[in-house]
């Protein structure tokens, strides 16, 4: 079985309601990435959409969106004191659930929190088979440099999460 821990009602629901709010407007800005796992290759069923909030720029790890502030209750909570990368992460739906290709998203050892905005048929997947359903205000804890996985949903327009790696 997988090591995890799942927390739910994890902020505030004014907190989370500021948070979604923003995600969820038509002026936050969403990239388009065309691979979900680089051991997928590219294709119409390997994509998704991400905003990062924090990342390595030329060897610098720093804020990058003009929005990391929002994320800050997250971080706060879950008492950060290293961060590796924050980004937002927003499946489409899809007629058919789709599981993406397993990936970690380091090679080491680290902690990693994935902070669910809405509830949705969306999950993620671990090697051993444990599904963790994307129940809104939910916090995922695990070691992400372990295989796992997303899948999409078929019963909303998007599943929305927020993804952290940090020590």
């Amino acid at each position: 079985m997988s090591d995890f821990k799942i927390i739910d009602n994890f902020l505030d629901k004014q907190v989370l309601y500021q948070i979604k709010e923003v995600l969820e407007s038509q002026r936050f800005h969403w990239f388009f990435c065309d691979e979900v796992s680089t051991k997928e290759k590219k294709g119409k069923d390997n994509y998704y959409f991400f905003h990062d909030f924090y990342v390595r720029v030329d060897g610098v790890p720093q804020p990058i969106s003009n929005y990391f502030k929002l994320v800050l209750p997250i971080l706060n909570k879950i008492e950060v004191k290293a961060l590796i990368r924050v980004k937002a992460n927003l499946y489409t739906y899809t007629g058919t659930q789709i599981e993406h290709g397993f990936h970690r998203d380091q090679t080491y050892p680290h902690k990693g929190a994935i902070f669910t905005i809405n509830s949705n048929d969306g999950y993620t997947l671990f090697k051993d088979g444990t599904k963790i359903e994307s129940v809104e205000n939910r916090l995922l804890l695990f070691d992400p440099s372990e295989e796992h996985s997303s899948a999409t949903c078929t019963n909303s327009a998007k599943r929305i999460n927020i993804n952290i790696n940090y020590f």
